[in-house]
């Protein structure tokens, strides 16, 4: 009877030990979860209210410069393309441009915080309209906020056929999307989004292949031959994730550099310094 006794007792011990193993496990699976969510919540509500801060400061620029002119150029896209983290409208791509073809009318429709597919509401609103160039950045957003990859290719398809309607073809398409190297980011999040920049790199140029238009890459994920990496206190803005005016300089000084090596030319190709083309390679 002492034996059965132990025995019941041994099974009821075990039991009950492999339930409670088991509810701790799945405490432990629930507070992970609950961790990750929370802190992805915090890094969206914290990038979003920098985002807005930037915005502000930067909301005063004009969106016309050298208003009147014949020929005109039409930028669209997210921040980048807006000049978020710019000091001076000046330092702006919009502001480059209109400093460089001061001949031509330069139009900025992008807004502070698109996704690609924001762009195609951008670009509809200038359909009975003609530009001699449009240039799209866009592309950043899309990383961190993990954009299906798929619904982006289509986006972006549909973003390239709308702007060379509206501009014979004379399309330029940014790709930047390499985020991950902005001290904004937290470094655990660093090789998530380094993975999805690379993927989202390869379908930007696939689709300026097929759509035969300029794509400028801008991107890179070798450090040694990235200065924003390498001096991300100048080329990066106070918040640590848009272009200073200094980034914003050397995305305008690559860019050229590609077009003047296509034979690209819109009037006359801007006047650029050898040292400031060998500079950014």
């Amino acid at each position: 009877m002492e034996i059965k006794n132990i025995i019941d007792f041994y099974r009821q011990f075990s039991l009950n030990s492999f339930f409670h193993w088991q509810y701790e496990y799945f405490i432990i699976i629930i507070l992970v979860i609950t961790i990750f969510v929370f802190h992805k919540i915090v890094f969206l509500v914290i990038i979003g209210s920098i985002n807005k801060l930037l915005s502000y400061r930067s909301s005063y620029y004009p969106r016309v410069l050298n208003n009147g002119k014949q020929k005109k150029i039409l930028l669209l896209g997210d921040s980048t393309a807006f000049g978020t983290g710019a000091d001076r409208v000046e330092d702006t791509l919009a502001g480059r441009f209109a400093h460089d073809y001061p001949e031509v009318e330069v139009i900025n429709y992008s807004v502070n915080g698109s996704l690609t597919r924001d762009v195609l509401s951008q670009i509809k609103k200038f359909a009975d309209k003609r530009f001699n160039l449009v240039l799209i950045s866009t592309g950043g957003n899309d990383v961190w906020h993990f954009t299906n990859l798929g619904n982006l290719e289509k986006d972006l398809h549909k973003v390239i056929l709308n702007a060379k309607k509206i501009s014979g073809g004379n399309v330029i398409l940014l790709v930047y999307s390499n985020i991950a190297a902005a001290p904004g980011f937290p470094s655990f999040l660093r090789k998530t989004l380094i993975r999805r920049a690379n993927k989202m790199n390869d379908i930007f140029l696939r689709a300026a292949d097929a759509f035969n238009i300029k794509a400028v890459n801008l991107f890179t994920d070798d450090d040694n031959n990235n200065p924003f990496a390498r001096n991300p206190d100048d080329f990066f803005a106070g918040d640590g994730i848009h272009p200073s005016s200094a980034g914003y300089k050397v995305w305008y000084q690559r860019m050229w550099k590609v077009l003047y090596l296509n034979n690209y030319k819109l009037r006359d190709e801007p006047k650029i310094e050898s040292n400031e083309i060998s500079a950014t390679e």
